[in-house]
């Protein structure tokens, strides 16, 4: 009867030994160039190989070429013979198919592969500024490329822009302002910050000599019950223009009546004037100042 045991007990232990080699390199990733800095990366499983009997031998290959130059997996990890080897390159290129073959004290082989991704963003060295009137507008621009598309961008502040996702929006300021934005790839890697630096000119309106009050603004200075009233008729469309005390322009408005709201408009404290026209000519104007 013992024969029989110990013959039992050294099939399972054979058996065990003997079984089935499993690799595991991984799951396919995605490594953001730049940010989180590729030797940091690792690949392979956790464990990587299971089964089969120890030691085992790690090979990794992979095969990349640019032009007539080929590069090979010892271009891209720190070791092609570890379990988990670093990644310390990345290609010029989007993609990398890393192979694992490992092989047992039995010679029995396993394999397995990863497919890396990797989003590097790249930029040019033009400064984007622009010199513009009050009330112009202009197309932004930036210095964002590459990353894996499509790219959604982020423009902020969101202030008299027509699309802060877009890589090129129109903008219409009305103060001097840095429009600063930055491009999310598609499988969420972000790029650096740019910037575009916008200089807006001092609204230039002839004053007219003549100084009939046409209008009046009451109270003034004025608080959230001030109003601009027309002592006159309106038969045309008329609009409304007001700078501040630096002759920057504040806000732009058709004028639909005799009276328009000023103190639910202007928020700011300073000194203000503004400027009633029929689109050819100033028919009036004025100044009042907030507290």
């Amino acid at each position: 009867m013992k024969p029989f045991i110990i013959t039992s007990i050294m099939l399972i232990i054979t058996g065990t030994l003997n079984a089935q080699l499993q690799v595991n390199a991984g799951n396919d990733t995605v490594i953001c160039v730049g940010l989180q800095g590729v030797d940091t990366t690792r690949i392979g499983g956790h464990p990587t190989v299971s089964g089969g009997v120890e030691p085992y031998r790690y090979t990794w290959s992979a095969k990349y070429s640019i032009g007539s130059n080929t590069y090979h997996a010892s271009n891209y990890l720190n070791d092609t013979n570890l379990a988990n080897p670093h990644i310390i390159n990345d290609p010029v290129g989007k993609q990398l198919n890393f192979h694992l073959k490992v092989t047992d004290y039995n010679d029995q082989q396993g394999f397995d592969s990863i497919v890396v991704r990797f989003s590097r963003y790249m930029y040019t060295l033009e400064d984007y500024m622009a010199n513009i009137n009050a009330g112009d507008t202009i197309m932004l621009g930036n210095n964002i490329d590459g990353g894996i598309e499509p790219l959604r961008f982020a423009w902020y502040p969101n202030y008299n822009i027509s699309d802060t996702t877009i890589h090129n929006p129109m903008a219409w300021p009305d103060i001097n302002i840095d429009y600063k934005v930055y491009a999310i790839d598609s499988v969420g890697c972000k790029s650096a910050t740019d910037i575009f630096e916008v200089t807006v000119n001092p609204v230039d309106i002839e004053i007219p000599k003549s100084d009939k009050a046409l209008s009046i603004v009451s109270p003034n200075p004025i608080d959230g019950s001030s109003i601009i009233s027309l002592r006159t008729n309106i038969e045309s469309a008329l609009q409304i223009t007001i700078i501040n005390d630096k002759g920057q322009f504040i806000w732009r408005d058709d004028l639909r009546n005799s009276s328009y709201p000023i103190g639910q408009i202007i928020q700011s404290k300073g000194l203000f004037r503004y400027f009633i026209t029929d689109g050819q000519e100033i028919i009036s104007y004025g100044q009042f100042t907030s507290h």
